[in-house]
C-alpha cells in the first residue's frame, strides 16, 4: 500500500500494488524488483518515503539496504525513515488488505 499526499491538500491518496511472480524466492532481489516496479509507476515521483515492513529477512538485510542507498541518484527520492514491524506485535491495514488477497486467491 502506496500513501501519499501532495502539499495542497490533507487527504491521504491510497494505491494498492500487488505483486504475484514465478520467481519463488522472497528475498532482497524480489523486494527490490518490486519497490522499483511500484516507483516506475508514478508519474510525479515523491521527494522522499517512510517504509513500514516486518522485519523479514527480506527486508532487513544488508543486500537490501546496499541497493536502497542508491534510491537517491536513481530516482532523487530519500528514504526518510524504515520502520520495522516486528512479527505479531502491530497489525496494519497492510496486513487486512493481503489477509483479503490471500482468500482470493486460494479459492
Amino acid at each position: 500500500l502506496i500513501y501519499t499526499k501532495s502539499e495542497n491538500d490533507t487527504n491521504l491518496n491510497i494505491s494498492i500494488f500487488d505483486h504475484c511472480s514465478s520467481y519463488t524466492k522472497q528475498d532482497a532481489w524480489f523486494t527490490a524488483t518490486s519497490l522499483h516496479a511500484v516507483i516506475d509507476n508514478f508519474d510525479n515521483k515523491p521527494q522522499w518515503v517512510t517504509i513500514v515492513s516486518d522485519n523479514g529477512p527480506h527486508y532487513h538485510n544488508t543486500e537490501l539496504m546496499v541497493i536502497l542507498a542508491h534510491w537517491k541518484d536513481w530516482y532523487n527520492i530519500s528514504i526518510k525513515k524504515w520502520v520495522f514491524l516486528e512479527a505479531g506485535e502491530a497489525k496494519t491495514v497492510i496486513d487486512s488488505h493481503h489477509a483479503q488477497v490471500s482468500i482470493l486467491l486460494i479459492v
